[in-house]
């Protein structure tokens, strides 16, 4: 990607090394234009908004003033690279206690989280420590998202095993329930954050064989 050499280059430190892993996560997520794809603590990564330079409809959400008003600055600086099918915008949420958890923050919109469910083609949570622990942080990335969805995961800290934690959480929770296909890995070792150097993403999508 060109883009990476010029407008991206000041803000990634390795981006002679990282090029060619951002290359193989993007392919890895087979982004197609007009899909919806969510990031679950978006923090200061700009892996989202090359996303959505892709065609993709991205939303962000966060509870961090930093991180929102960080986002908005580089919406800012590279919004003109959008295509035109794609978009991208930030939001404060704690998807924590997204009920009753989220604290204002000026300038930034709360999302009706009721209607985000069951929405989103690509759920991305990476980096994240939930409270409740993986179990329960997958069924609210299966709550966000459409049937056949893809999910882009990573363990806080890295790798622990073959697979994340996160990404075994899913797949135990698809194998219980017979309302969708279990889900498999179909990609790691990717790039998951130009915030972290370490490429521990995974991505998951339903079996199509079971």
């Amino acid at each position: 990607m060109a883009l990476l050499k010029t407008d991206f280059a000041e803000l990634i430190p390795n981006i002679k090394q990282d090029e060619a892993q951002i290359k193989k996560t993007l392919e890895a997520l087979s982004l197609r234009e007009g899909e919806r794809y969510i990031s679950l603590g978006i923090g200061k990564n700009l892996l989202p908004l090359m996303i959505a330079m892709q065609g993709v409809h991205v939303t962000g959400v966060d509870i961090s003033p930093e991180a929102l008003a960080f986002q908005m600055q580089m919406l800012d600086r590279f919004g003109r690279h959008l295509s035109q099918r794609g978009s991208f915008a930030v939001y404060n949420l704690n998807f924590d206690d997204p009920y009753t958890g989220t604290k204002p923050i000026p300038g930034f919109v709360v999302p009706d989280y009721a209607k985000m469910m069951s929405s989103f083609d690509i759920v991305e949570c990476v980096y994240f420590n939930h409270r409740e622990g993986e179990a329960d942080l997958a069924q609210i990335l299966l709550n966000l998202s459409k049937p056949g969805a893809r999910f882009f995961v990573s363990a806080p800290g890295g790798s622990f095993s073959p697979l994340d934690r996160t990404a075994q959480a899913l797949i135990n929770a698809t194998a219980s329930k017979s309302d969708r296909p279990q889900l498999e890995v179909v990609a790691t070792g990717l790039y998951v954050s130009t915030c972290h150097s370490n490429n521990y993403g995974v991505v998951l999508q339903p079996n199509s064989h079971l």
